[in-house]
């Protein structure tokens, strides 16, 4: 009896520990993710040039970083809310420099107007190096910065990146 006793006291040992390690397994790892523009698009990784970056982890504010002030302060999103970041540019394309469709200039402290439901929500300036960050309501947005106008969709605990573009400059 002592026996049948002790195995099922192993059995019953050994399913715990297996739901254990099969539920560690299964937990999100929190991490940071960082992102840096390509003159088009956002691209992963901290990119290169000291230029500054994002770093987006769910249900956190989203940060700007800088080559020289590499961490900030992390602050988490408010309930509902999720984090909108992005920048804004003015593309360049064409003349005898051979530019591309990737050639792009920031936009510093440049006003963003974002709009909800044909109604003006909210109005951010984006920072020296062109970014912005702010938490949003979950719902649609439209975010302009001039004559173009960028919709995003801002859903609970995750961080939706854009690039708003000002405008286009064609060179000779």
């Amino acid at each position: 009896m002592l026996k049948l006793m002790h195995f099922l006291l192993m059995i019953l040992a050994c399913s715990a520990m297996f739901t254990s390690v099969q539920a560690a397994g299964k937990r999100p790892v929190d991490s940071w993710n960082y992102y840096h523009f390509d003159g088009n698009v956002f691209v992963p990784g901290s990119g290169n040039g000291g230029k500054a970056y994002l770093a987006v982890m769910d249900k956190m504010m989203p940060r700007i970083l800088k080559a020289s002030a590499p961490t900030t302060e992390q602050q988490h999103l408010p309930d509902d809310n999720g984090g909108v970041a992005g920048i804004c540019y003015l593309q360049s394309t064409g003349g005898k420099l051979g530019l591309t469709a990737a050639a792009s200039s920031r936009s510093a402290r440049s006003n963003l107007v974002i709009s909800s439901g044909g109604r003006k929500y909210a109005v951010v300036e984006t920072d020296d190096d062109g970014f912005f960050a702010l938490a949003l309501p979950a719902g649609l947005y439209s975010i302009s910065g001039g004559s173009v106008a960028s919709d995003i969709t801002v859903t609970e605990g995750k961080t939706t990146l854009t690039a708003v573009r000002t405008g286009k400059r064609v060179v000779d």
